[in-house]
């Protein structure tokens, strides 16, 4: 299998005066494994309705490498799809559900399509669950045997609709490997919506966020995760700390910002709105993992005052809830290493320091409109 090329180009759907999916534009290279992602109502799954053909768009147009697809129906299109609730045929065999696609397409004879299937079987580790029904397998295996079906014709491009939703957690991390391997294996091209977003960091070359019908970020998991470019995608894509403060100056290309009295913190502008001028409100953004804690001394000063509030067990490391003094209206989420919590018990007093070299500032507006 050789995946290829998907073009979105202004493609917008909208039912009356509700836009579903908003003027999108994506290019995805063959071969490459890109997630959508976005809160419920976002547009993720009417952009994956659309690209299937199941809706037709209001306008734009949908190109499967040189190949125009934007009205095509579904069954000729030759895309492959993965669902949450696996879609098998309850009362066919194993082989016959992998099978199923090529003998509806009829391009291959008997023996080509029982080889293929056995390929398949050998691919997603079924081999001897051929002559099964669904029934008789685990969560687990039907959705090993949804891809396997999936991929049996090779097809140019697979959506995936939160093909893993419906497992629990251990078997939901085992599958994202399965999926991850084969998906590399075969070089196929993969679309994949999912509400998981460390699932998406997990599996994707590069993550899409959608919001209110309009991608707002594409780009690799760590372009996300270290820069995001609006407050909503800083606070969508793992955990984040926002701290109210206002301009009063630059300094080296950095806003200088004051949080507190005598505390003052300088951050990269992180927005797609420009900051607009000093003395407006902003909010400025830090992950978990780079904020530091110390029992409070005489020496802390230059540092935010606070109370561990609450300690949670999370394996390897303890996350610590943290109220600033001078700013009693948040609190802040503290990820440290379990061994290095000494003396931050609930009800420590703590002195706080933000990582000014990964801190980012946006408009307090982009914050309110999140």
């Amino acid at each position: 299998m050789i995946g290829q090329a998907l073009t979105l180009s202004s493609l917008r759907k909208s039912y009356g005066d509700i836009v579903a999916v908003n003027e999108t534009d994506l290019e995805i290279q063959a071969g490459e494994f890109i997630s959508i992602v976005g809160p419920s109502g976002s547009g993720k799954t009417s952009l994956l309705m659309l690209i299937a053909g199941f809706e037709p768009p209001s306008g734009g147009a949908i190109h499967i490498g040189d190949k125009d697809i934007t009205y095509l129906p579904p069954y000729r299109r030759d895309i492959g799809m993965v669902f949450q609730k696996y879609a098998l045929f309850p009362h066919l065999t194993v082989r016959q559900n992998i099978a199923f696609p090529l003998k509806m397409r009829r391009r291959a004879a008997k023996s080509t399509i029982a080889a293929r299937v056995e390929e398949m079987l050998e691919l997603v580790q079924l081999p001897q669950h051929g002559d099964r029904y669904p029934s008789q397998l685990s969560g687990g295996q039907q959705q090993r045997v949804a891809v396997a079906r999936a991929l049996v014709f090779d097809p140019p491009v697979i959506l995936m609709d939160e093909p893993l939703g419906a497992l629990d957690k251990k078997l939901r991390e085992a599958m994202q490997i399965e999926i991850k391997r084969i998906q590399e294996r075969l070089g196929a091209t993969v679309i994949y919506v999912t509400h998981d977003q460390e699932e998406a960091l997990t599996l994707s070359d590069r993550v899409a966020v959608m919001h209110h019908g309009s991608l707002q970020q594409i780009g690799t998991p760590a372009e996300l995760y270290r820069r995001p470019n609006s407050a909503f995608v800083a606070d969508f894509i793992g955990a984040m700390n926002f701290v109210p403060g206002i301009l009063i100056g630059s300094e080296a290309g950095k806003h200088v910002i004051q949080v507190a009295e005598g505390i003052v913190l300088k951050a990269t502008g992180g927005g797609r709105l420009a900051i607009p001028s000093t003395g407006s409100a902003v909010c400025l953004a830090i992950r978990p993992e780079h904020i530091k804690l110390a029992p409070r001394t005489d020496n802390a000063a230059g540092m935010l005052a606070g109370t561990v509030e609450a300690s949670i067990f999370v394996g390897p490391t303890q996350v610590l809830l943290v109220r600033p003094q001078a700013l009693p209206e948040i609190v802040l989420r503290v990820q440290m290493p379990a061994d290095q919590i000494a003396g931050l018990q609930r009800g420590a007093l703590v002195a706080v320091a933000l990582d000014e070299a990964m801190l980012q500032a946006f408009p307090a507006r982009e914050r309110l409109a999140a």
